[in-house]
């Protein structure tokens, strides 16, 4: 089985394209469903300013994720931006053979 067998759970991102003028973020018009595997777990990393936080959940995908994008959790309403999360952190790995790569998004 390949690694992309594993991600059979889908999570939808929108993607950040901007600020408007007060500085809130925007986002893209559409979604995008990604295959995944969401981990529901308690883990120590670090954010993207270096500081130390809880991760509960962690996301594996096949296709990265930005670090500023929305992202629905399955089951969570994708009309709802309250029910979105933003990730705090973001790693990638690939196979020993370098043949796949895949993303860790950590929230």
């Amino acid at each position: 089985m390949s690694l992309a067998g594993l991600l059979t759970q889908s999570i939808t991102v929108q993607a950040l394209t901007g600020r408007n003028t007060y500085g809130q973020p925007t986002y893209s018009t559409t979604s995008v469903v990604l295959k995944s595997r969401v981990e529901t777990k308690m883990e120590l990393i670090r954010d993207r300013k270096g500081d130390e936080r809880v991760s509960k959940t962690q996301v594996c995908t096949n296709t990265p994720i930005g670090e500023f994008d929305r992202v629905w959790l399955p089951g969570r309403d994708t009309t709802d931006p309250n029910e979105a999360l933003t990730p705090i952190a973001l790693s990638s790995a690939e196979t020993p053979a370098g043949s796949y790569t895949f993303y860790l998004t950590f929230f």
